[in-house]
This record gives C-alpha cells, sequence and structure tokens, in this order.
C-alpha cells in the first residue's frame, strides 16, 4: 500500500460497506493509521478498546481483521484525511486533536474516538470548522 489510504475525508455508508465486504482494508491500513495519528500498538489498542495482541496479529496478518474493527478504522483514516484538508497539516490536526476543547466540553477531541459516533461527532465538528465556527 503507498503512503496514502486512499480512503476520502468524506466517505459514504455504501463505500465504507464496499470497503469492508470486498477486503481491501488490510494490515497496511493498520500500519498507516499508527504513523499518521502517531500511535504505538497501545494507543491503537486503546482506541479500539482491544489487547495489543490483537493489533500484533492483524498487522503480521495471522488473523483477518474483523468487521466491525475495520469500520472503525475506516472512520479513523478518513477522520485524518479530513482533518488535514482542514488544518492544513497532520501536524497541526494533531495538535489540535490533543488539545482540550470546549466543543468537547473542555475534553481533548481525541477522547470521542473510541466510538463510531464519537468519530463522528468530531468530523462533524470538522466539518463545522470548515464553515466557520470556532475551533
Amino acid at each position: 500500500m503507498q503512503e496514502s489510504s486512499n480512503i476520502p475525508a468524506q466517505i459514504s455508508t455504501v463505500e465504507i460497506i464496499d470497503l469492508i465486504y470486498s477486503g481491501r482494508i488490510q494490515p497496511a491500513h493498520i500500519i498507516l493509521l499508527q504513523k499518521e495519528f502517531l500511535w504505538n500498538d497501545q494507543a491503537l489498542a486503546d482506541i479500539l478498546q482491544v489487547g495489543m495482541e490483537k493489533i500484533g496479529s492483524w498487522k503480521l496478518s495471522e488473523s483477518g481483521i474483523e468487521e466491525r474493527f475495520q469500520e472503525h478504522i475506516i472512520l479513523l483514516l478518513s477522520l485524518f484525511e479530513q482533518g488535514k484538508e482542514v488544518f492544513g497539516s497532520a501536524a497541526d490536526f494533531r495538535k489540535w486533536l490533543y488539545s482540550e476543547n470546549f466543543h468537547f466540553e473542555g475534553n481533548q477531541p481525541l477522547t470521542y474516538l473510541k466510538l463510531i459516533h464519537g468519530i463522528k461527532f468530531v468530523s462533524a465538528r470538522l466539518t463545522g470548522m470548515e464553515w466557520g465556527d470556532n475551533a
């Protein structure tokens, strides 16, 4: 896989389902996700709420990535693309992601990434920022 996940910043439900059922989510997507977010195995395991052994197994292709985790991975990669578009760089998006924010009740947006709807909420805030809402 290239440096890009080929997952767009805005992705439809149909596109997500197609990616999952076509078997296109591979171990390289996990490695790219970690590279983009600067997460080690433990950080990714915490976000996906799995053991570190599972992350290692996925990366080594020892076991297929379960569909529900593929969905989470797709949405995280899509969010990262959106964040880079909104902030202009991966570094600025990461800085925002780890900063306390009033839109998130004073929490870091990162804390919402454990849930699919949390990712969607962060995405909605990014879309709002694109259209003039405060960060």
